[in-house]
């Protein structure tokens, strides 16, 4: 039995990181922006407003985290799962939960932002999650101990 390998799991929460961003881009600025220009408006904007460039730092640092997040889950899980893409998918599934549906549904009652966007950001970001987590677990490796079996 491996290892946690701290390195591959860097380099793999990296990976999953760039991906997430990527992907989150696309959930918000293409499959959401009609939601997210809808809600603009009924806030008196006219949802083209330019961003501030430091969110992007933001945004960035927070895939990274969900990367890391998502290969630390799997690093832990494939230990009881076994290695592969199963148990990739499952810690996708972990922190897509933990970051997106619950924390959304836990912010509903304050009414900043409506159930459509709620469940439509839930929905997209799910396979978008797994993604991310297929391919940082697909770079990690745990480390091999001398006289154990190798493992992939």
């Amino acid at each position: 039995m491996g290892e946690i390998n701290w390195g591959r799991l860097a380099l793999g929460a990296l990976v999953a990181g760039i991906l997430a961003f990527l992907l989150d881009g696309l959930l918000h600025a293409v499959l959401l922006k009609p939601l997210w220009v809808a809600l603009a408006k009924s806030y008196g904007q006219t949802g083209n407003e330019p961003g501030d460039p430091t969110d992007f730092v933001y945004y960035g640092l927070y895939d990274l985290a969900k990367g890391a997040a998502a290969v630390w889950v799997y690093a832990l899980a494939r230990k009881q799962l076994g290695p592969g893409p199963r148990t990739a998918i499952l810690a996708g599934l972990t922190v897509w939960a933990l970051t997106v549906p619950i924390p959304l549904g836990g912010e509903l009652p304050f009414h900043w932002f409506g159930r459509r966007i709620a469940f439509f950001w839930s929905l997209y970001g799910l396979p978008f999650a797994v993604i991310s987590a297929l391919g940082g677990a697909w770079v990690y490796r745990p480390k091999v101990i001398a006289g154990s079996p190798a493992q992939p």
